[in-house]
Parts: C-alpha cells; structure tokens; sequence
C-alpha cells in the first residue's frame, strides 16, 4: 500500500458556513501527494453530510464522525488515523492558498523535524496583519524566534513528523479549551531537534468573531501555562526559555482581562496578584491600584478594586492592554 506523504486535519464542529471553502482550497493545492482527514465533531449542522458528499468525489479524502468532545479530541481523532509520513492542520474556517504545501518543499526540505511557514491573520478590530520569518537551526533558537515573531502556537502552519508524534505519545490536551495548540506545539518540540522556517505564506487564519476568544475560565488558562512551564523545565536546557513563557503568561492574563472587564472578579484579581508580587508593571492601572490589589490578601477590599478597575476603564475608554 502507498501511504500519502502529507496527512491533512480538518476538525469540523458546525461549519457549513466556511466548509466548501475551507475543503475547496485544500483540494486545489499544487501539491497533490496528501490526504484528507475531515473529523466531524458532532456537527449540529449539515457539515458531517458536506463532509461526506466530498468524500464521495475525491478518494484522497476520509471523513470520521464522532460524538462532540471539542477541537483537541477532533484532532487526536485524526492523529490515530493519519497515514502519512507528515501531517498538518487546518481549521475549518480557515482556507489555504494553492502553494499551502507546496511551500513546506518536502521532497528537498530533508533532516528536519518540523518545517513550518507564515500565516494572514483576519481579526475584527486591527484588520489583516502577516506572520513570517526564516530560519535553520536548533529548537531553543526557533522557539525564541518564533516566540517573537508570534508565529510559536499555531500547528496550523506547521509540518510535523508523524513518526515523533506516535513515538512520544503526543497528543492535544483534551482538557484545554484555549490556544491548546500551544502546549502541543511545545510538547512536540521536545521530542525535536531540528527545524525550518520557510519565508512564505500559504495560510488565511480567518476570525470574524474573535473577541468569543477572548473569554474563559482564568484558572484553566493559568492550568494551561503551568503544564507549558513544567514541559519547559523538564525539557529544555536554557532558563530563558522559562521567561519567555513567564511573559506570555502575563500578557495572557491580561488578554483575558480586555475582554472580560464586566466580568472580572476575585479569580482575576488573585491572578493578578501573582503578577504583581512578581514585579509586572500592569498596563493602564494606576499604581495605587496595583498597590491595593497587592495588599488585598483576605479579599476584604476586593470589591473596591473590582469596581474602581471597571470605573477606570469606562471612564479613560482605555482597555486593558497586553504587553
């Protein structure tokens, strides 16, 4: 049997909206030795039957259907049932441009373990903006790179060996609901050593709503950082690594918070008070408020700061920034 050289991931959980599209770009590559895996995550919608109607006219194509367990169990779907010797992702609101795999030039891109390229990126309130940067080297080196070039999380754009997936047990978290992508793109790195990054662009990140994504449950994202700080200390050799992630925890948090102002409460504020003994400087507060949030130990005063932080806000028409 001929196994594909490109395994494609589609996870699909009501997207009948953006599924022609999404498909469609991937069935019109240049590169045409891939198959496609379309992972039905229990679609309320007609996208398990769109799925299934392309399945019938292109034989690269496999469609699983599932009961819904979320984007992370979606994709280990597809992982277990992948038969090339790579594999990427691609969400299904998303589409991809014609060169997609092309540009990952895998029949002359040998001895890596990871090829990765750059992205567009569709975000309702700062418009179209473009991610990419080359690089050949070590894995310490492409993290920090990547990490600044804010290219790091997205498996979307990346070309991972299956071979190192299946040795190492890699797999998403199942228990992680955001930018859960991340800890697996860190998980897989340390099983890695070398790695490309080509100059080009091949994928279209598409977020009408994003400001949806913005939200959640602080404590699951603090849960999320720590499992992304152990795999740092476990696996990597230098400390600044450490800070690295120390940083995107903070601006994390505050990420959250710039959405969530009304929402914000007495798990935010210990959350932040963290950071505050830490030594962050918090944009946009006043200093007397971070000095309350410090001292704010039996939560005594929570609701004071709570309400002066939402006041602040509202009254500056400042948001909460993130570094």
């Amino acid at each position: 049997m001929v196994f594909p050289k490109i395994s494609v991931i589609v996870p699909v959980y009501n997207s009948e909206k953006y599924i022609r599209r999404c498909v469609d770009s991937i069935l019109a590559q240049s590169f045409s030795d891939f198959e496609l895996l379309l992972i039905d995550d229990g679609s309320l919608d007609r996208s398990g039957k769109i799925c299934d109607e392309y399945a019938e006219i292109d034989s690269r194509i496999r469609v699983f259907h599932k009961s819904n367990g979320g984007v992370s169990s979606a994709r280990n779907v597809g992982l277990d049932n992948a038969q090339g010797e790579w594999v990427t992702f691609v969400d299904s609101d998303d589409f991809v441009y014609d060169s997609y795999l092309d540009n990952y030039d895998v029949y002359n891109n040998v001895g890596f373990d990871l090829i990765t390229q750059g992205l567009r990126i569709d975000k309702e309130f700062d418009g179209c903006s473009e991610f990419k940067f080359s690089f050949v080297g070590k894995r310490n080196n492409w993290l920090n790179e990547a990490t600044r070039n804010g290219t790091f999380g997205y498996c979307v754009i990346k070309l991972f060996k299956l071979e190192i997936i299946r040795t190492h047990n890699i797999s998403f978290n199942t228990e992680i609901c955001f930018q859960e992508d991340e800890l697996f793109v860190l998980s897989y790195l340390s099983a890695c050593n070398s790695i490309k990054s080509v100059l080009k662009v091949g994928y279209f990140y598409f977020v009408p709503d994003w400001g949806k994504y913005i939200g959640g449950d602080v404590e699951s994202k603090l849960r999320r950082t720590q499992l992304m700080i152990n795999v740092l200390q476990n696996n990597f050799d230098r400390p600044d690594e450490l800070l690295i992630y120390k940083m995107k925890k903070n601006s994390l948090l505050l990420y959250y918070i710039e959405g969530n102002l009304r929402h914000l409460n007495r798990s935010y504020l210990k959350a932040l008070r963290e950071l505050v003994e830490e030594g962050y400087q918090i944009p946009h507060i006043p200093k007397v408020i971070s000095k309350l949030i410090a001292i704010d130990r039996t939560c005594v005063i929570s609701t004071v700061i709570i309400t002066t932080i939402k006041v602040y806000s509202k009254l500056t028409k400042r948001k909460i920034e993130y570094i």
